[in-house]
């Protein structure tokens, strides 16, 4: 599609006369072009070609408004419609008289440098029921902005600080439960199929009871349920398929509500002394809640990619099979859900369990 190309910054000392035009108006000029050639030129009043112009835009107060409007001067309006009039071999009205402002009544006109923040402002305060922003950033003075920075950076700390100590009472209840051997660990992995997420394909589950004192293996009870739904529904394009290469033990077909209800069992049975393990674990428990495996609120859970974070900074492992080369764990065939759930709880003894011995 042809776009139209502004002369930037046209000096309007070369109109005989020097009005300005607000932007909205002139976007809205098509409703006085001729039906029978509306269509063809519609294009270049759209959003996209519109911007593309270049226009050299103010923003300011007209007279008492407390609303701040988008302005250009009408060199740049008499520029762009001749364009219009050339490309389509039609003549065009010019912009009316009701429509001219006068600079004069314009208050705190200011120059706004960036396209991106007309674009911004023009889409905050022209579309119907948005709220009207009454101070933009285009109006802000160095101070204004300053401040802004400083308040941002402040908000930026405290949330870091927050994720720090939460990460630190994290890693607290890991330590304390592997040496008091009350609770146990229950790790949850969810593969999806690629192309659509809302299809959960399978289901993995690692139980390592601390109360048994199997700390020094590592070893957990792990489980792999895949969902009979799908199972028709294999990755590869993205994501490498593992379904049907359970390491641990049989794989167990049931139906998603069935998988579901297993899920919650497991928790119900463990009750207080249930920890969820997880490896950036938010999007299983999303998933899970997607099913209708809703977990108990007060569950108490922990994520080995938070807990690596604290000692080793946000450049560590982001996926599982880096954090297992870490700790110099042999793994086979991951984003099987149930070998990723297994090898989740043998990271998390890896970097805790001063005892475990993982293969």
């Amino acid at each position: 599609m042809e776009r139209l190309q502004s002369r930037h910054l046209i000096d309007t000392a070369d109109s005989d006369e020097v009005y300005f035009v607000r932007l909205g108006t002139i976007q809205r000029h098509p409703r006085v072009i001729p039906a029978d050639v509306r269509d063809s030129l519609l294009k270049y009043f759209k959003h996209k070609l519109f911007f593309a112009f270049g226009w050299d835009v103010f923003v300011g107060y007209l007279g008492s408004n407390s609303k701040p409007e988008l302005f250009v001067t009408n060199n740049q309006v008499e520029y762009f419609l001749s364009e219009v009039e050339r490309r389509g071999g039609v003549k065009i009205d010019g912009i009316d008289d009701a429509s001219k402002v006068d600079p004069m009544m314009i208050r705190g006109l200011k120059h706004i440098v960036k396209t991106t923040d007309v674009v911004q402002f023009h889409e905050k305060t022209s579309k119907e029921g948005l709220r009207y922003d009454s101070s933009p950033r285009v109006l802000w003075t160095q101070e204004q902005r300053a401040r802004k920075k400083e308040i941002e950076a402040a908000k930026k700390a405290e949330k870091r600080e927050s994720a720090r100590e939460h990460a630190l009472e994290m890693e607290r209840l890991v330590k304390q439960s592997i040496e008091d051997r009350k609770m146990v660990f229950i790790a949850v992995d969810i593969e999806v199929y690629e192309l659509n997420h809302k299809c959960v394909t399978e289901i993995g589950l690692a139980i390592l009871d601390l109360r048994k004192g199997n700390t020094k293996d590592a070893k957990p009870v792990s489980r792999h349920l895949r969902v009979k739904e799908y199972m028709h529904l294999k990755n590869g394009r993205f994501v490498e398929d593992a379904s049907e290469k359970f390491e641990f033990g049989k794989s167990e077909i049931l139906t998603l509500k069935e998988c579901a209800n297993e899920v919650k069992t497991v928790f119900e049975e463990n009750g207080d002394k249930a920890i969820f393990v997880g490896h950036d674990g938010a999007n299983d428990v999303r998933y899970l809640r997607q099913i209708g495996a809703d977990l108990p609120e007060d569950l108490l859970m922990v994520d080995t990619l938070t807990l690596w974070k604290i000692t080793h900074g946000e450049d560590g492992p982001s996926t599982l099979g880096r954090l297992l080369m870490e700790y110099d764990i042999s793994s086979w065939n991951l984003h099987n859900a149930g070998n990723d759930a297994y090898y989740t709880v043998q990271a998390l003894m890896a970097m805790y369990g001063k005892e475990a011995n993982p293969e």
